[in-house]
């Protein structure tokens, strides 16, 4: 066989043997002229080089790559910043390395280096994309001695010009460059030396460090430190906190000798005197909170409490006069509401000194902290106000904001505006560029007077920056425009002398949030053609000092509807930038010069693929859009929750290494912050400790929906929840402290009780014109906190409609006067007492707050000090009760000393019970039962332990007996029993019906309970209650017991014969000749007997009968069919214009037809109508009829009614419900109340996140949670 041509190759070798014989001289000659013209080196053995493998270091990885790999290869490939061309002539240079040509592979990197930015290269076999910057000093790593003197013979002397240009001009930038483009050389080294010592004397020990670990890393350049450099790169680390470099540098040139002040001491001393120093002679910063999270990790910690909600001052936020934006946004919080989603949003406020600055609907606002008095505004065009002022005078009055300007996305979502940003001179904020022509007027002349407003303009957006300290002409700050109720109001025009102008502004970029101000200088990411990019500024003059490209976008942001209002937040901790870019990659960049450091990727492999295949694709957004998440740096570890990943991130600072496996992110919105070994995630509805090194789960707490940011503190952070309050959580044990959270007391809701209206009015405008037309009272919504920070004693939440200031509760108790009780008899001095003790409440210091109202109720004050002494001091010991056993029954003694209405009397009798049930006191119990009876409570009574379920004193009375009942041993239960019978004999002989229900509904669970329900149903039955009797019969025919099954039966039978229900008394008929056949009745029959003795001439035994299996066997059937005639007219139009057919179990011989507001009962064995029932337009019922089977009562749900229908108590042709209840104290959702499990003791409902359990008999609510 031809193995060199084989079969069907299409090749054939020549035959002629002169052809053959040129053929092989051909290539005997030519071949070695090509290999030598070739350039490559001859292998000295060439047959070896087949026969033989290559040596072990040489043979390629045959192996399969790792999956996972390729996925983020393909993901990743098309999005990191890298250049081609660029690449290819580095692997040239590479080369020349290779070859030992050390000068020209320098001077071609040298050409390469006068690139402005850095870039990623990502070659075939490597795993993970490296930086050309860095991979070129790793190059230069390979100079010898030799080949370094000549390079710097070549272009030492126009590096060392440059250098001395340099110091002439003190350009940092020159330098920069220096150290980039020469970093072998002398004039390298010279440059980073003068950079790194630079930054030490500003107190930039971050920026400093990055310049020594260029030098300290490098084998070169780390020949040329002297003692001095490696105490100033000790001195650096020290200061930076990377205290294991500091480390290495002692033990390896801890004995080399220093002079310092004159003196020689070895480097370790030398250290500890300098650092000393430093410690002794820091100066004070400027405070603030000059960005999200207060500084540049993300993770500032504050000195600071809990707040005393009683506001300083409050300022309106939707600041317009036009109802229909407002309007817009109180249907997106009934929205979120309804949901019991969070109603955070984006708008974060920054303080700075004095100031505190916020976005308001006007523009970007800068308050006085203590007054609230406005000092200066920056308004454009672009603000809200504006837009709004221009969309309402040329659209039509009927035009949708969600069309035109989404207010939810512009403002409740949008962060690249909602968030700003300070370096202690200015404050820098993102401005919103509105088109001159809207696109409606350039599209072929339609629409030509309206306007619309996108969230990502034709002109884009652009950055300013806002002079801090802005002062008035004459030289004072300027004065406020203030109500006489102290808050600003929404429409007033601002005067022209506290407007602020931005000092420099950036445009042709597309900033994708408010700048992170690093040292001397502020980085902000931009998008601009499809490329994202870092800026770093110049924040004196707006010059930019330096551009870095990161990464390629799938889509502009035109285009990209997911990311035109998401912000890519930064964070920078020892000189490395972390760079969010909100579509499945997170990179680091070198703060100081834009090295690109790694690129992790967090996403889906096949993303890509699908966006390549041009195949729609939305990507997964987890969390809520208002509560924004950027990555928060602790030490070496960054924490990162992106919007678009299921897992929560944590990757090394100096690699970009994932140092946690898989973590997910349940319900989690962002990373809160790190204290210890605990990293806290707040999620939607509750609040997670991780830990630190593998984000294993410490601890989980439910706090509810949060509607902002908080903050740290200490090792406490402050979370304000749905519930209007604000949470402490101690992070290394996840315990609340304090209580203006808590979901066991009322505390909150009395100390917060007098500030509620004060808090309602900063957002009354947004309800006003709302409540006038619903003739509603506007001061009825609710007020909770929004985005929280501390400054200067206070306590500033922003949220929704109103910026809030207060005071901090323990700031202000330290301010109060000392008080003993001698000194407690003016009124002024026991209202400062009675703060005393509700700072101390907020705060959590229990005994401090008990001393104190303990100490007021021991003396004579006045009423309203005595009231609320007394309420404060009643809840404080429930929740001693709630949080501890201990000494429970003294605190019980002391609590009944405090009820002294009615309703308090029920709550304390309820936590009695709860007490002498865990003792096993029934006796106690019984006597509680019999004193529930004498008291009136008229509101429902909150269970003990949980103040969202909320029962009225019959229904606790009942389930406590009914825990007795389970509980109880049997000489416990035998002298029970003989107290039970006689007040059932006593119930008994009094026969009426008030004195039988009594006992039903306290001894409803009891044995005895079961004559006193049938003769209850007897009295009921000839009042004509039947449905209310056949609750009672039905309780009964549930009952274990056989015998008091069947007479129940027996009863219930004859109830439905009389009432005209044969086909439902024929079904029991069947169960007595079946189930209870061998069973004695009351009358001394069996139920064999009762049925063979039944009428044999009434409908039911003939129904009976037709139910009856057939005797003989049945060969084939014949079905006929007669027409009875032409329906009555009523029928006919009862089914024809039905709008939904209703079922009831099959047992039972009705069914409903809906038709308006009417409910028809059809007998669906005759087909006619036998009713008509009134009910309300829009009912929900019971579809899941085997857990909801009551008999014939049917409960049906609707918007803000509940009905109890009953189909046995039909009054003629147009009849009502059984009952109707009707709930006026919800809010205005049109949610229906939908049925769930009901039963003949009760009816379940649930009503947006509501439960209502209800009596089917009469309507009442017996529970709620």
């Amino acid at each position: 066989m031809n193995r060199l041509y084989p079969a069907f190759s299409g090749r054939k070798f020549p035959k002629n043997a002169s052809t053959r014989i040129l053929l092989c001289l051909s290539v005997v000659l030519f071949y070695p002229c090509f290999h030598l013209l070739s350039g490559e080196k001859q292998n000295r053995q060439p047959l070896l080089a087949f026969l033989d493998p290559p040596e072990q270091n040489e043979v390629p990885d045959q192996s399969e790559p790792d999956q996972s790999i390729s996925e983020e290869r393909e993901a990743l490939i098309h999005r990191i910043y890298r250049n081609r061309n660029l690449q290819t002539q580095f692997e040239r240079a590479e080369q020349k390395f290779q070859d030992r040509e050390f000068t020209e592979g320098a001077l071609q990197l040298e050409k390469l280096l006068d690139h402005q930015e850095d870039y990623f290269f990502w070659s075939d076999d490597q795993p993970r994309p490296v930086n050309f910057r860095e991979r070129t000093r790793q190059l230069y790593s390979q100079f010898s001695p030799r080949s370094l003197a000549d390079y710097e013979r070549i272009s030492g002397p126009q590096a060392n010009q440059l250098l001395q240009q340099a110091r002439q001009t003190n350009d940092l930038r020159l330098y920069e460059l220096l150290a980039l483009r020469f970093f072998p050389l002398k004039a390298g080294f010279e440059s980073l030396n003068y950079l790194a010592t630079h930054y030490m004397e500003q107190g930039n020990f971050d920026f400093a460090a990055r310049y020594w670990d260029l030098l300290l890393e490098s084998r070169l350049q780390k020949s040329r430190l002297e003692p001095v450099h490696l105490l100033k790169a000790a001195l650096t680390y020290q200061q930076s906190q990377q205290h294991e470099k500091t480390a290495q540098i002692l033990e390896t040139y801890g004995t080399e000798k220093v002079i310092v002040s004159g003196r020689t001491l070895s480097l370790e001393q030398a250290l500890q005197f300098l650092d000393t120093t430093l410690a002794d002679s820091a100066t004070r910063k400027t405070t603030g909170w000059f960005v999200s999270q207060g500084n540049a990790k993300r993770n500032q910690s504050v000195d600071a409490s809990l707040p005393y909600l009683n506001p300083v001052w409050s300022h309106p936020i939707g600041r317009t006069d036009k109802d229909s934006p407002l309007e817009t946004l109180r249907n997106w919080e009934k929205k979120q509401f309804r949901e019991n989603l969070s109603t955070a949003v984006v708008n974060q406020p920054i303080a700075v000194d004095d100031l505190i600055i916020y976005r308001d609907f006007n523009g970007v606002r800068a308050v006085h902290v203590d007054s609230g008095n406005t000092d200066w505004l920056f308004q454009s065009a672009g603000s809200l106000t504006q837009l709004i002022e221009q969309l309402e005078a040329q659209n039509p009055p009927h035009s949708a904001y969600s069309q035109n300007l989404p207010l939810e996305k512009f403002y409740n979502y949008n962060s690249i505006y909602g968030s700003l940003s300070s370096n202690g001179q200015y404050v820098f904020a993102i401005d919103y560029l509105p088109d001159t022509q809207p696109p409606a007027q350039i599209n072929m002349g339609l629409r030509r007077s309206s306007s619309h407003f996108p969230l990502v303009s034709q002109k884009g957006n652009r950055l300013v920056a806002l002079p801090l300290n802005r002062k008035s002409a004459n030289g004072k700050s300027a004065p406020d425009n203030r109500d006489s109720a102290g808050t600003a109001s929404p429409a007033v025009k601002q005067p022209a002398a506290m407007q602020n102008r931005p000092d420099w502004s950036i445009e042709g970029y597309y900033f994708l949030g408010a700048p992170l101000p690093v040292g001397n200088y502020i980085y902000a990411l931009t998008e601009h053609h499809s490329q994202l990019s870092v800026l770093c500024i110049n924040p004196q003059n707006g010059g930019i000092h330096w551009k870095q490209g990161i990464a390629f976008v799938n889509q502009p942001i035109f285009a990209d509807r997911t990311r035109a209002y998401q912000q890519c937040p930064l964070a920078c901790s020892q000189g490395v930038l972390v760079c969010t870019t909100q579509m499945d990659t997170l990179i680091a960049i070198d703060a100081t010069n834009g090295d690109l450091l790694w690129n992790y990727y967090y996403g889906d492999g096949d993303q890509y693929q699908r966006i390549s295949q041009k195949r729609y694709y939305r990507p997964v957004a987890f969390g809520h859009p208002g509560l924004t998440s950027a990555p928060l740096i602790d030490q070496h570890r960054v924490f990162y929750l992106p919007t678009g990943s299921p897992y929560i991130h944590c990757v090394d600072l100096n690699t970009g290494l994932p140092l946690w496996e898989e973590v997910h992110r349940e319900d989690a919105e962002y990373v809160a912050a790190v204290v210890d070994k605990t990293v806290l995630i707040v999620g939607s509805d509750y609040c997670r400790g991780r830990h630190i090194e593998d984000g294993r789960e410490l601890w989980h707490l439910h706090v509810g929906p949060v509607t902002g940011k908080g903050f740290l503190s200490q090792n406490n952070y402050l979370l304000p929840v749905k519930t209007g309050s604000i949470l402490s959580i101690h992070i290394p044990t996840g315990k609340e402290s304090g209580f203006t959270l808590s979901n066991t007391t009322q505390i909150t809701e009395i100390l917060n009780r007098d500030f509620k209206q004060k808090l309602r009015q900063g957002a009354a405008y947004a309800h006003a014109n709302h409540s006038q037309q619903s003739n509603q009272d506007p001061d009825q919504h609710n007020w909770y906190p929004g985005n929280i920070i501390a400054h200067q004693g206070k306590l500033i939440s922003l949220g929704l409609w109103q910026i809030d200031a207060f005071p901090q509760a323990e700031a202000m108790l330290t301010s109060l006067p000392q008080l003993d009780q001698q000194n407690l008899n003016s009124p002024q001095h026991q209202s400062d007492q009675l703060l005393k003790a509700e700072l101390e409440l907020a705060l959590g210091n229990l005994n401090s707050a008990q001393h104190r109202l303990e100490t007021l109720l021991s003396i004579s004050t006045t009423a309203n000090v005595k009231s609320r002494s007394e309420s404060l001091l009643r809840e404080l010991l429930y929740a001693e009760l709630n949080q501890s056993t201990q000494d429970e029954f003294l605190i019980l003694a002391k609590l009944e000393r405090l009820a002294t209405s009615p309703q308090e009397r029920g709550r304390y009798l309820s936590r009695k019970s709860k007490y002498l049930l865990e003792q096993e006191n029934y006796q106690a119990l019984m006597e509680i039962a019999e004193e529930f009876k004498k008291i009136e409570v008229q509101q429902p009574l909150a269970m003990a332990g949980d103040t969202d379920h909320l029962v009225t004193t019959k229904s606790l009375v009942a389930g406590l007996m009914e825990k007795v009942t389970a509980k109880a041993d049997r000489i416990d239960r035998e002298a029970l029993d003989a107290q039970i019978t006689d007040d059932q004999q006593v119930a008994l002989k009094e026969g009426s019906t008030l004195a039988l229900q009594a006992f039903l509904d306290t001894y409803g669970s009891w044995s005895q309970a079961v004559e006193v329900r049938s003769t209850l149903a007897d009295r009921l039955i000839e009042q004509g209650q039947i449905q209310q009797a056949e609750f009672l019969l039905m309780q009964n025919r549930s009952h274990p017991d056989d015998q008091i099954a069947a007479n129940a039966t027996c009863e219930l039978l004859e109830l439905w014969q009389t009432a005209g229900l044969p086909h439902e008394a024929a079904a029991l008929l069947r169960e007595l000749d079946k189930k209870y056949a061998q069973v004695i009745l009351e009358t001394g029959l069996t139920g064999k007997q009762y049925v063979n003795r039944f009428n044999r001439g009434s409908q039911t035994w003939t129904i009976f009968q037709a139910m009856q299996p057939l005797q003989h066997e049945v060969s084939h059937l014949i079905i006929r069919q007669s027409d009875l005639g032409t329906p009555p007219p009523e029928t006919r139009n009862t089914y024809k214009n039905y709008e939904r057919k209703f079922l009831p179990p099959a047992e039972i011989s009705q069914l409903l037809l809906k038709s308006g507001e009417q409910l028809h009962v059809i007998n669906k064995h005759a087909g006619q109508t036998i009713g008509k029932i009134e009910v309300s337009d829009r009912i929900s019922y019971p579809y899941h009829s085997q857990n909801t089977r009551v008999g014939h009562f049917i409960p049906l749900g609707s918007s803000r009614k509940i009905h109890g229908v009953s189909l046995l108590q039909l009054n003629g042709e147009d009849s009502t419900p059984l009952w109707t209840k009707e709930f006026t104290d919800l809010n205005n959702s049109q949610s229906l109340f939908y049925v769930g499990p009901s039963g003949p003791r009760v009816c379940v409902f649930q009503w947006d996140n509501h439960l209502f359990g209800l009596n089917p008999a009469t309507g009442k609510v017996l529970w709620e949670r």
